[in-house]
């Protein structure tokens, strides 16, 4: 459910963006996002199972030539993102970022600093996803940005669109 209300916040369709997944799970972020119209995907993920069952699940769907997985640990892979950057596409990006809630606690700082980075960086018309506890308060963890944040227990689910 709260898929689905994330979806229809993004307005449905996703044409002509990059999707990228920081804290990829099983992927489905970056599928979903393939499947309404993102030219590409991008997947960060640490744990090598769920990696694995990710690169599966991208063959099976037949989508080895949209989506790139990698294996990193993504509050690293934040502080080498100008790097990277070169190699993408001159889209607007939809970033997800929905760690395990932990961190949004444990590691607000470099969670922070690296979403900041990546808004920065990023094309105009870029948005950004955050899913966060209830009771954590991004706006304000990150002051200053106009988050449109929407409570679907047990999440907050936080937009921020770069005009």
């Amino acid at each position: 459910k709260t898929r689905e209300s994330l979806f229809s916040l993004l307005g449905g369709y996703l044409y002509n963006t990059l999707a990228v997944d920081l804290f990829g799970g099983t992927g489905i972020l970056a599928f979903e996002s393939i499947s309404r119209g993102a030219d590409r995907a991008i997947i960060l993920e640490m744990a090598r199972p769920a990696v694995s069952m990710i690169l599966a699940n991208m063959k099976m769907l037949n989508l080895e030539n949209r989506v790139e997985v990698h294996n990193v640990d993504t509050l690293r892979w934040l502080r080498s993102l100008d790097l990277v950057l070169p190699m993408w596409p001159d889209l607007p990006w939809v970033v997800y970022c929905c760690p395990p809630y932990r961190m949004w606690k444990t590691d607000t700082q470099r969670l922070c600093d690296g979403l900041a980075s990546m808004m920065a960086a990023s094309p105009v018309g870029s948005r950004f996803v955050c899913e966060t506890e209830l009771d954590f308060d991004l706006a304000a963890a990150m002051p200053g940005l106009d988050w449109n944040i929407r409570p679907y227990s047990p999440a907050n689910l936080a937009i921020w669109e770069k005009s």
